[in-house]
């Protein structure tokens, strides 16, 4: 088949700090796929092709330089060589305006006995798509194009339309962190032919076609509602969110809505579904036990987890060895050199000391033998280990769920809707509700328990009291205030007793000063009838200046005049 570029799109990127420009701008891959192969060209095992780079891509692995560059304008040719009698059996190449610009490459083993599709992927550009019957570039040599190929030599893949004609669009109804978003992986597993709409679909969108993300993709809140943070207003906004749920009720094909939060609430799961006209709505409820194949699932993803997390910290510690060892081959080589540096200048000073002397040359057999060098034992190479395998233990073979990174509901949320989480009914206007892990009743029971135990440990943040409270708490503060007054009424006596207390003191030391100040001038004054000279007043460091004596002594009682 042929696809031309016949515009390149130069849209208006978001300007600010945070914006990301995604690059390259324009790109087109082109290939073949199996019928349940990602819409990315490349992204799985199950599919093959070219990009506009020119790379060579599968599974995520990107072959530089396996093809040219190519651009607006030019018919460019996939061919796929099937032909067993071939020498260039089970390749696929790319052709340029009819030449070749790349060699036949082959085809992984995976694809190879299966039925491949035409696929193609792009990013910011129109196409023009070529299938035949007629080439609008020719090769160097016959080839059918896919509109021209023996009934044979093809199969007609045909579109899976219902019997009834009505497409489903399916609701799972899991508990946040038990196993949810395994599940319906799981699910689209077993039936490729459901398309994922959620949040966790568009994040990976978002990886898949190059957009970069702070922090990277690992990182989120929640696995239920991750924010995108990826610099470009109409996925930070979640405006992709409205535009797919307003576009995909008009295709035809079968849904599976992922909503952790909202398949739990009543007035969500009615929003969801009003959208989706014409569509057969099913509930499936997966809550309680889980079913052997998904506990099989489980242990394998929680070996798988645990493998990669072996592997990680392998690779960095035999990184770690490698330069080690690299450094230890290093020092051995300069010890070498540097001994076979000292042995040449010996020689060569020999040389010179005979030569200075006039002796001859020692005869060959008269040489003393040089020392061998030991040869050094082999160190094995580090870089050639392999990484361990690791096994379960006793607790992780019991683990029903796997334990994720990060929980599927953040805090702040499962608080706020906890109270209202319900199982759909079906006069929300599903067709079927089903329970595919326990039977209702059971599942109900399990659900009540767990809900219960989840208001245990759960902070209710928009907890709200009711009237009779909020009186008791009026009335116990008001309670608490008056003791509060007396408190401090108690606190203003004490202060006021320990001053009086502390005051007493004083007020005796100040009346002993005023008794002391009185006696000597009534000495002074029997002294002056008897001698005619006043005695001199005691030198006490206690006694008030003379000036405070004599004005404290008027107020003293007059003395009787027989004294």
């Amino acid at each position: 088949y042929e696809v031309r570029i016949v515009e390149i799109l130069d849209p208006f990127d978001a300007q600010g700090p945070y914006s990301r420009v995604v690059q390259p701008r324009n790109l087109l891959r082109l290939g073949f796929c199996t019928s349940t192969s990602s819409l990315f060209v490349g992204d799985t095992e199950d599919s093959v092709g070219f990009d506009s780079e020119g790379h060579f891509i599968h599974s995520r692995t990107f072959s530089a330089g396996a093809t040219q560059r190519f651009g607006r304008d030019q018919v460019m040719g996939v061919l796929l060589n099937l032909d067993a009698s071939s020498p260039n059996a089970n390749t696929i190449s790319l052709f340029r305006d009819g030449m070749r610009v790349s060699q036949p490459m082959p085809l992984p083993e995976n694809l190879k006995g299966k039925t491949l599709f035409p696929a193609v992927t792009y990013r910011n550009i129109s196409l023009s798509l070529n299938f035949g019957p007629a080439p609008k570039a020719e090769f160097p040599f016959k080839c059918h194009m896919l509109g021209k190929g023996a009934i044979q030599d093809l199969e007609i893949a045909k579109a899976k339309i219902p019997k009834d004609g009505k497409f489903e669009v399916l609701l799972p109804v899991l508990l946040p962190d038990e196993g949810t978003f395994d599940a319906v992986d799981l699910f689209l597993q077993q039936h490729p032919d459901y398309t994922e709409l959620s949040d966790r679909m568009v994040l990976e969108w978002c990886e898949k076609s190059g957009i970069s993300r702070n922090r990277g993709y690992r990182w989120r809140s929640s696995n239920d509602k991750p924010e995108m943070s990826t610099g470009v207003s109409e996925l930070d906004n979640f405006s992709i969110r409205r535009v797919l749920r307003s576009i995909a009720p008009a295709q035809k094909r079968n849904f599976v809505l992922m909503e952790v939060k909202s398949n739990l609430l009543l007035l969500e799961r009615k929003e969801l579904l009003a959208r989706f006209a014409g569509f057969k709505k099913t509930a499936q409820v997966m809550v309680g036990d889980p079913v052997n194949e998904f506990k099989k699932r489980t242990q394998e993803l929680i070996l798988k987890d645990k493998q990669e997390k072996s592997d990680t910290e392998f690779k960095q510690k035999q990184a770690e060895e490698v330069r080690k060892y690299q450094a230890q081959l290093k020092e051995k080589e300069l010890e070498r050199a540097a001994k076979k540096a000292k042995r040449e200048a010996e020689k060569k000073a020999e040389e010179e000391r005979r030569a200075a002397a006039g002796e001859d040359a020692p005869d060959q057999e008269m040489k003393p033998a040089e020392e061998e060098e030991e040869p050094d034992q082999p160190m094995p190479d580090p870089a050639l280990e392999k990484p361990p395998v690791v096994q379960l233990n006793e607790e992780e073979i019991k683990m029903t769920f796997r334990p994720t990174e990060h929980p599927d509901l953040s805090d702040s949320t499962l608080s706020s809707s906890l109270n209202d989480f319900t199982f759909p009914e079906k006069s929300e206007g599903f067709e079927t509700v089903t329970f595919s892990w326990n039977a209702k009743a059971k599942a109900e029971s399990y659900f009540k328990e767990w809900k219960l135990k989840k208001k245990i440990t759960t902070k209710l943040e928009d907890l709200k009291v009711g009237e009779w409270f909020n009186q008791q708490s009026n009335s116990w503060k008001e309670q608490l205030q008056t003791w509060k007054n007396l408190q401090a009424m108690w606190k203003v006596e004490g202060v006021k007793k320990e001053q009086e207390e502390e005051a007493k003191p004083m007020l005796m030391d100040a009346a002993a000063d005023a008794t002391a100040a009185t006696a000597p001038a009534t000495e002074g004054t029997e002294g002056t009838e008897g001698n005619g000279e006043a005695p001199a007043a005691p030198q006490d460091e206690a006694m008030p200046p003379a000036d405070a004596a004599t004005d404290a002594a008027p107020a003293a009682p007059a003395a009787p005049a027989e004294a």
